[in-house]
Formats: structure tokens, sequence, C-alpha cells
């Protein structure tokens, strides 16, 4: 009984990783919170894997940040951050749920002030995946 165990977990094991991978799609507001509360819409498509999370961002007018992220996700709680083309690293951290993602943000802009904001960010459709935009 106990090979039947073993070797019924060695053969589903490696299913069960890969069912862990999912891509996640979000779109909403981010706010500057710093100076003026300037908000802008931004989307952000996130693969998990595991405790793994990689990503990108774009951020529309009046607020700049596209770029990749990456980082964890424990449970509920994300944080993750990159280098954005605009050449600013950013870090997210939040709370994730079947609807949506929201937390706070800090960007290091070189040569001005740290910036820190907030974000939230609800969970689109699976089929919004399929083209990639």
């Amino acid at each position: 009984m106990k090979w039947r165990t073993i070797i019924l977990w060695s053969i589903c094991w490696p299913m069960l990783a890969a069912a862990e991978t999912r891509t996640l799609v979000l779109e909403g507001s981010v706010t500057n919170t710093t100076e003026d509360d300037t908000t802008a819409k931004v989307r952000l498509v996130l693969t998990v894997d595991g405790e793994r999370v990689t990503g990108e961002m774009k951020t529309e007018p009046p607020l700049v940040g596209t770029g990749k992220l990456e980082g964890r996700m424990v449970g509920a709680w994300c944080e993750l951050g990159g280098e954005m083309q605009e050449g600013f690293r950013i870090a997210f951290r939040g709370a994730v749920n079947a609807k949506d993602f929201r937390g706070t943000y800090v960007a290091a802009v070189p040569g001005a002030p740290v910036q820190y904001g907030k974000f939230q960010l609800k969970m689109q459709p699976a089929e919004t995946v399929v083209g990639g935009k």
C-alpha cells in the first residue's frame, strides 16, 4: 500500500505543480498621493507560479510607468517591483483576492523626491488575456 501511494504521488506531483501557474489580468487606478493625488489608469498582467510572481505593467497618462515587475505572493499578500522603461524603480505591496489587488506603492525617481501612492486594480475576465494586449 505504501508503494502505491509513493508511485501515485510521484506521478501526480508534476501535474499539481504545473497547475499552480496562473495568469491574472488586472486593470484599475493608481493615485500618486505625494503631491496632488494625480490618478491614472493602469493594466497589470501577472503570472503567478507558486510564490513567484512576474508581470508587466502599463500606465496611461497623466502618470507614467511601463515595464516588467517581479516579486512574490504569499497567501493573499503580494510584493513586487521593477525598473520602469522611464528610468525609475517602483515597488507595490498589497492584498490580492478573487476580485481585486489593492495596496500602496513607492516610486524612486532619480533626482526627485520619493513618490508614494495607492492602487486598486480589479480582476478582468480570462478572455482579455487572448491577444496579449
